[in-house]
């Protein structure tokens, strides 16, 4: 199976975020305020690259910027993202447009 490396990428820029948190499940809002804040990459990229990191089979933790959470604890947290994210654009609270 080969490996995407474009959702590792994203995957890394949200666990920079949390790679010295307790429990990152504690920053998911945090997180994500951050990301509705940034220009360069829109939160339907960052859906997208959630989806393919919680789809695959590897490791996840294997593949991002060393740190001390477990597989299961980054996939809690990107579940949790994906969530966060999801309702985001649900609610129509982020619109791309104004990027």
């Amino acid at each position: 199976m080969e490996l995407s490396t474009t959702w590792t990428v994203f995957i890394n820029r949200l666990i920079y975020g949390v790679q010295y948190s307790s429990d990152p499940l504690t920053d998911v809002e945090r997180i994500k305020q951050l990301l509705l804040k940034q220009s360069d990459i829109t939160i339907e990229e960052y859906v997208s690259a959630i989806r393919m990191a919680l789809n695959s089979e590897m490791q996840i933790v294997s593949f991002i910027i060393p740190q001390p959470h477990t597989e299961e604890v980054i996939r809690s947290f990107l579940t949790k993202m994906l969530e966060g994210l999801t309702d985001e654009i649900k609610n129509s609270k982020h619109d791309p447009c104004q990027r």
